[in-house]
């Protein structure tokens, strides 16, 4: 069974897999809500896991973990590198603490490894639920966006203004918006695929509907790199299928965006959206520039001062801040910023050693995204990487959950009875 209409599979299950399953999806759900409610669920689902690890088909469980060991060696890399990075830290605390936020990197692609079945058979239910997730996420944050508004007799004008977009508007949720904005990426890859599936069950009407909240959702977001991958991708897609039509709708949308923004009576979407784009655009009192590359060169300082391992884990800021305050930089100094760079932050937190890591990391990935020919994946991973350029992904829970569950749903390309092509088996 394909599309929404592909229930949650328990059958012949135990109830310890029927309950993690239901824990996993719900996890999934509450991944563009809640993450306390996200990081409890994913919890129970290691635990249980974890305790039919012990239970059941014990030596069968021990084969798969030994046939996938050099594969999830390199997965769960990140978590590795943190521990190491804690022997010679000198923020034992702080570095305890990262530890303990990566374990879904180290846990999930092994438990997912141990039940690949349970896992293949529920994947769309799995994709749906975080399509929900992030229409749900959309509707609230918009619902609270509007009653701010309408409680303080303000023009709904305003919704653009800063207090009501990007970080504004998801401060209900306590999220932050760039990461948001990969999931709904992420939601809105999961919907086309299966508008390209010949066996929808559902009415298309719906997924358009779908797809548009959160295209809006996502540009609202204002998260400048997700809007351009977005974008890239759907011109991809567009030429790769020949959708002309849809090409003159894309282009005609983003010509009345790019003149309504330079025509607004609002500095901050074009800020936003264009001067802090454009790496020469010169900060002036009428028009903000976008430090945060210019702050990689902070990071960069910090891993010329130790070149082959790095500081160590969590140590990194320590390091970061004196020079923060030397160039004058008060928000960066004030708010502890890290690298917004998830190579960087590798780089400056464990040298050269660290670079090498996401390096092989994500040749790995990708070498095993083509070589399947998935391009769901392909997507996936690419808007990931694309993300790591302005964001330390892996510094932040949500950023850490979903890697860990990409990764996750990857390795099932590797284990038998596992996603083969770029097109799900019917269940």
């Amino acid at each position: 069974m394909s599309g929404a209409n592909n229930i949650i599979h328990l059958n012949n299950q135990d109830w310890l897999d029927k309950i993690s399953l239901i824990a996993l999806i719900l996890s999934v759900f509450f991944l563009p809500l809640n993450m306390w409610l996200n990081n409890l669920l994913t919890l129970l689902f290691i635990g249980l896991q974890l305790i039919s690890f012990v239970k059941t088909d014990f030596k069968e469980k021990q084969k798969r973990l030994k046939q996938n060991r050099n594969l999830l060696f390199i997965f769960t890399l990140p978590f590795t590198l943190t521990v190491i990075g804690t022997i010679y830290s000198d923020n034992l605390s702080n570095a305890y603490d990262d530890i303990v936020r990566l374990a879904p990197i180290l846990m999930l692609p092994m438990l997912f490894v141990l039940n690949p079945d349970m896992i293949r058979i529920n994947r769309n239910a799995i994709g749906w639920v975080l399509v929900i997730g992030c229409l749900l996420s959309a509707l609230l944050c918009w619902a609270n966006n509007f009653y701010t508004i309408y409680n303080n007799n303000e023009s709904f004008m305003r919704i653009l203004k800063p207090e009501y977009a990007n970080q504004g508007l998801t401060k209900v949720l306590d999220l932050h918006a760039s990461y948001i904005a990969i999931l709904v990426n992420t939601s809105l890859a999961f919907i086309v695929y299966h508008l390209d599936s010949s066996k929808l069950k559902i009415k298309r009407l719906w997924l358009y509907i779908g797809f548009g909240i959160l295209v809006l959702f996502l540009f609202h977001l204002l998260a400048r790199t997700a809007i351009v991958t977005f974008l890239l991708a759907a011109l991809v897609y567009i030429i790769a299928r020949k959708k002309w039509k849809i090409l003159i709708v894309l282009l005609t949308g983003l010509t009345v965006l790019t003149v309504t923004v330079q025509s607004i009576d609002q500095n901050y979407l074009r800020d936003r959206l264009i001067n802090s784009l454009n790496f020469f655009q010169k900060e002036s009192q009428f028009s903000k520039k976008d430090d945060r590359f210019n702050r990689l060169k902070a990071s960069y300082e910090v891993f010329l001062q130790h070149p082959i391992i790095g500081p160590g884990t969590a140590d990194d800021d320590d390091f970061r801040r004196p020079i923060f305050k030397r160039n004058r930089d008060v928000i960066a100094y004030n708010q502890n910023y890290n690298a917004h760079n998830q190579f960087f932050e590798y780089l400056s937190t464990y040298g050269i050693v660290g670079a090498i890591v996401f390096i092989v990391l994500f040749y790995t990935i990708f070498a095993k995204v083509i070589r399947h020919k998935n391009y769901f994946y392909l997507f996936i991973f690419s808007a990931f990487l694309l993300a790591s350029m302005t964001e330390s992904l892996l510094e932040r829970t949500l950023g850490i959950v979903y890697f860990g569950l990409a990764l996750s749903f990857l390795i099932i390309l590797t284990t038998k009875n596992g996603l083969k092509s770029q097109h799900y088996e019917n269940n």
